[in-house]
C-alpha cells in the first residue's frame, strides 16, 4: 500500500506556489469559456506528475495514476463542474495527481484521483457552493450504492487491508473493542468492515467510494454520510469520537 507524501515534498510544493501566487497577483474575477469566477481569495492548482506527460503504457508500471486530465480543456470542464477555475501545473514534485488549494493565507493538497475528490476537498477546506452541492449528490449515490451491499449509512466503515499495513495491526484491536463499545445511541458502534486485500470488498470501494479522499491509504475510517475521514494511525478514544458525530 502506498506511503503518504513525505512532509519534505508538501513544504517543496507550498513553497512552489506560494513563489507563483506572489508573482501572479490575484484577480476579483476570471472568465474560462464564457464563465465568470468570483475569486476572493482562492486558487486551485491541479498538479500532474511529469513523469506521466507521455509515459508508456507498455512499459509496466510507468503509467500508474496517471489520468486523463492532462489536457488544457478538460480543466476547463473541471472548472465549471467544481465552480471554480483550476489552473493545470506539470510537476515533478508529486507522485500522484493532487490538487493544491489555496484560500486566503491557508494551504492544503489533496487527492485529485477525480472531480468528485476535488470537490470533496474544495466543498470541506473552501466552502465552495458548486463543489458542496455536486459532493452532496455523490454522497447520495455512494450511500446507496453502499446500502445495496449491505452497509447501513449510520454505520462507519473502517478501510484496511490484510496484507502488508503494519499499522493495520495496531488499529485491528482498537476496531474490535469498539465494536463492543454502548454508542450515544445507546446501541453498540456500527463498524462495517472493508479489506483492501478482498476481491469483493475492493470491488466495493471502486464501485462506490470514489467520492471519498485518501481511499487509496489504509488504515482509514469513513463516515459515509458526510465524507470526512480519519487516514493513518487513530486511538480507540479519537473513533469513538469520530463515529459519534458521524451519527450526529
Amino acid at each position: 500500500m502506498d506511503q503518504r507524501i513525505p512532509l519534505v515534498a508538501v513544504v517543496v510544493i507550498l513553497a512552489v506556489c506560494a513563489g507563483y501566487l506572489y508573482s501572479n497577483p490575484i484577480k476579483e474575477t476570471i472568465e474560462i469559456n464564457n464563465t465568470i469566477y468570483p475569486i476572493d481569495g482562492l486558487d486551485v492548482f491541479y498538479l500532474y506528475p511529469l513523469r506521466c506527460v507521455n509515459c508508456d503504457l507498455m512499459i509496466e508500471g510507468q503509467c500508474d495514476y496517471c489520468t486523463s486530465y492532462y489536457d488544457e480543456r478538460v480543466m476547463d470542464l473541471l472548472s465549471q463542474q467544481v465552480g471554480v477555475p483550476v489552473d493545470l501545473k506539470i510537476s515533478d514534485v508529486v507522485n500522484k495527481p493532487s490538487v493544491f488549494i489555496v484560500k486566503n493565507e491557508k494551504a492544503t493538497l489533496a487527492d485529485a484521483r477525480n472531480r468528485y475528490t476535488i470537490a470533496n476537498s474544495l466543498c470541506k477546506f473552501a466552502n465552495v457552493e458548486s463543489s458542496c452541492k455536486m459532493l452532496e449528490s455523490e454522497l447520495e449515490r455512494a450511500v446507496t450504492c453502499l446500502e445495496k451491499r449491505g452497509i447501513e449509512k449510520d454505520s462507519i466503515i473502517y478501510h484496511k487491508s490484510s496484507v502488508q499495513c503494519g499499522e493495520c495491526s495496531k488499529t485491528d484491536p482498537m476496531i474490535d473493542e469498539m465494536k463492543k463499545m454502548e454508542a450515544q445511541d445507546g446501541e453498540n458502534y456500527k463498524v462495517a468492515i472493508l479489506d483492501q486485500a478482498d476481491p469483493e470488498d475492493k470491488k466495493t470501494l471502486a464501485d462506490c467510494m470514489d467520492v471519498y479522499n485518501n481511499i487509496q491509504y489504509v488504515p482509514q475510517l469513513i463516515c459515509p454520510t458526510s465524507g470526512k475521514d480519519i487516514t493513518g494511525s487513530f486511538t480507540l478514544s479519537k473513533a469513538t469520537d469520530f463515529a459519534d458525530d458521524c451519527s450526529g
